[in-house]
């Protein structure tokens, strides 16, 4: 999947940049329950904003796009957490509701037991005018639970051993729904060391190759790995757009080419997303908040941080850089 949307409503538009897994870096700017759940909203079988929002599809010439087109999901960590106590709309619910309908024996048990129930309460309480009520599919399901051994050896952290449990299966049961999915996972990283966020991003990135996944997330670990997914909003206007690197190419002091400017673009973010709101110290000599040698990626956060009105430092050496380059951006940050 890659693809843009344009969403929009009577109060504002905003672009949306879909791959197969995307991400939005969340800052203080943003209102992502306002960005993001609209979206979540507009694809459920019961839409509550369909009549409130339009998205319009980049790709096909802005062509409306249906809320029957995709299904979505909404998953967190303490969503999955409440997945284990298998409520009635939970997805392992339904998941198990399925298994048991396509078990071919089912029906026979499900009979079996309500013959002895009755039985039972028939022969117990034969004085007394009450009845059993007749065992369903449902109602097994609310006298589950699920059984997960956290104690198990090497599994340290409860949360990230239910989500390697329970992701699979909640992979499984999305994939036999008709209708195109697309989910969307809020701050995997919550209750998770660094490292554990690591074996997450990798979780996720093995769901996103059979489904579509929109991560909203305040850790680097969790950006895209393509510019075609990368999502970052400044006062609800997307950063990453088609316009911004062809205006760093049309802007380049020197000649860059865009797949040059984009690869730095993936580089000076994945290197300092998580700063550019903290006022940070550039410098291409000596210990600073960023270090960047190369002249294009020197260019290019600071290009970055005008496009997102963030303030920020320079401590230059300028014979380091092309003259052109140095010029350039010390321009920029005087007028800003």
């Amino acid at each position: 999947m890659q693809n843009k949307w344009l969403v929009r409503t009577n109060s504002k538009e905003y672009e949306v940049n879909l791959s197969n897994y995307s991400s939005l870096f969340v800052n203080y700017t943003s209102d992502e329950n306002s960005l993001i759940n609209p979206i979540v909203e507009f694809f459920q079988p019961r839409s509550k904003v369909k009549d409130d929002y339009t998205i319009l599809d980049y790709n096909s010439e802005f062509d409306e796009i249906s809320t029957k087109k995709y299904i979505s999901y909404k998953l967190s960590n303490d969503i999955i957490i409440d997945e284990m106590k298998l409520g009635a709309k939970s997805i392992l619910a339904g998941q198990i509701k399925k298994n048991l309908l396509n078990d071919a024996e089912a029906d026979g048990y499900i009979n079996t037991i309500n013959v002895l129930l009755e039985d039972l309460v028939t022969s117990s309480n034969s004085e007394i005018p009450i009845r059993a009520k007749s065992f369903t599919h449902q109602s097994i399901i609310k006298l589950l639970e699920m059984d997960i051994d956290f104690g198990i050896v090497g599994e340290t952290n409860s949360v990230l051993y239910q989500n390697k449990q329970l992701l699979p299966i909640l992979k499984d049961y999305i994939l036999g729904v008709p209708t195109p999915p697309i989910v969307f996972f809020f701050y995997p990283e919550n209750y998770l060391s660094p490292r554990e966020q690591l074996t997450m991003k990798e979780m996720l990135n093995q769901f996103s190759e059979q489904i579509p996944i929109f991560v909203l997330t305040k850790t680097k670990i969790f950006l895209s790995g393509k510019y075609s997914g990368m999502n970052y909003f400044v006062n609800g206007k997307q950063l990453f757009t088609e316009e911004f690197i062809e205006a760093l190419e049309w802007n380049s002091p020197i000649e860059f080419n865009s797949k040059e400017l984009m690869n730095s673009v993936m580089h000076v973010l994945r290197k300092s997303i998580d700063q550019w709101e903290l006022h940070p110290v550039l410098s291409n000599y000596q210990s600073a908040d960023l270090v960047l040698f190369e002249p294009i990626d020197i260019y290019v956060f600071v290009e970055l941080m005008r496009k997102a009105g963030f303030s920020f430092e320079l401590r230059l050496d300028e014979e380091k850089l092309p003259k052109p380059v140095y010029q350039y951006v010390l321009d920029v940050y005087e007028k800003m």
